[in-house]
């Protein structure tokens, strides 16, 4: 296939964007003006990122959105584990490490295309725990992270090559963090058990 600069452009901006964005969210974290977050996602993103940027490469497809992702997890990662607090339960935490294992055994036993779609679906999956604790406490100053990051997926898939594997990932990181970045919405209420408050 034909290859168009202006579609890679698009994408790589998309990821440096995303990868600088994170880096910034980092910073703020650091400084206390961002709610810290439950590291244990930080870290199993951190830990799929990785596998990603290997399966994405090894299936002949641009790296630039898992390796944004893993150059914006690292920091937020770290200052997640030194300001935030480790939570790990059973239902959320114990269900995204398996899953992301399922990942992993696909991809040692299926080949790289297979491995990239299970790391997209690990990669939404690790993040159930963050999810439900915005769902619980949205926290309204997240939101640029979660809408820059959809943006970014939005960016990748313009300059994705239309395959499944090629936009696995930012597909299912694009349903992920603008559902997030809806969750957390400034202005919005939230309800519980349909009273609002």
């Amino acid at each position: 296939p034909r290859r168009c600069p202006l579609k890679e452009d698009i994408a790589m901006f998309g990821a440096v964007s995303i990868a600088l964005y994170l880096n910034w969210y980092a910073y703020l974290i650091w400084k206390r003006k961002r709610t810290p977050q439950n590291p244990a996602t930080w870290f199993m993103w951190l830990v799929l990122d990785t596998l990603l940027i290997a399966t994405t490469a090894l299936a002949g497809k641009p790296i630039w959105l898992p390796l944004a992702y893993l150059v914006g997890c690292l920091p937020n990662t770290g200052v997640n584990l030194i300001r935030g607090e480790w939570k790990w339960t059973m239902k959320s935490e114990t269900l995204s490490f398996v899953v992301a294992a399922i990942a992993t055994y696909v991809w040692l036993t299926n080949g790289a295309d297979w491995g990239v779609i299970a790391g997209a679906i690990a990669m939404c999956t690790a993040g159930i725990p963050l999810y439900l604790d915005q769902v619980k406490e949205p926290d309204r100053k997240s939101f640029p992270i979660w809408a820059m990051t959809a943006c970014a997926c939005i960016c990748t898939l313009i300059g994705s090559d239309g395959t499944l594997t090629g936009m696995a990932l930012a597909g299912g990181s694009l349903l992920y963090n603008g559902s997030l970045a809806l969750v957390v919405l400034p202005g919005r209420q939230v309800c519980r058990l349909g009273v609002p408050y």
